[in-house]
């Protein structure tokens, strides 16, 4: 076998490989949008059996579960997956699901209601 034989052996097994990475690529993305979507849009108060505690911050209370005090539980992953998909910028409010805003942070959902239209800041 020459060294050509060889080149174009590997670059079609590289050829291949990529190809297989790309479709895995895909098969995640279709995954992670499946994820992406809350069990019932029109039922977001699902997410208000999750351990929400109470806190103060300088733009007024808002609430936080932890993965820790959710023992990672799969409405806290579903959850948390949602919001990452959509969350552009940690800290930063990101998806709104029924009353609410939710981010994410280290290990953490957070959220804050959403303003009621026509109300005073």
């Amino acid at each position: 076998m020459t060294s050509e034989d060889v080149r174009r052996k590997l670059g079609a097994m590289l050829i291949e490989l990529r190809n297989l990475r790309q479709r895995e690529a895909e098969v995640i993305d279709e995954f992670l949008n499946f994820l992406g979507r809350p069990p019932q849009e029109k039922t977001p108060e699902v997410y208000d059996g999750l351990p929400w505690e109470q806190r103060q911050g300088k733009k007024g209370p808002f609430e936080m579960v932890s993965e820790r005090s959710t023992n990672n539980s799969d409405l806290y992953q579903h959850l948390f997956s949602i919001v990452k998909v959509n969350t552009v910028d940690v800290g930063k409010f990101a998806h709104g699901i029924g009353s609410f805003y939710y981010w994410v942070g280290q290990n953490a959902i957070f959220r804050r209601p959403k303003k009621k239209k026509g109300a005073n800041p």
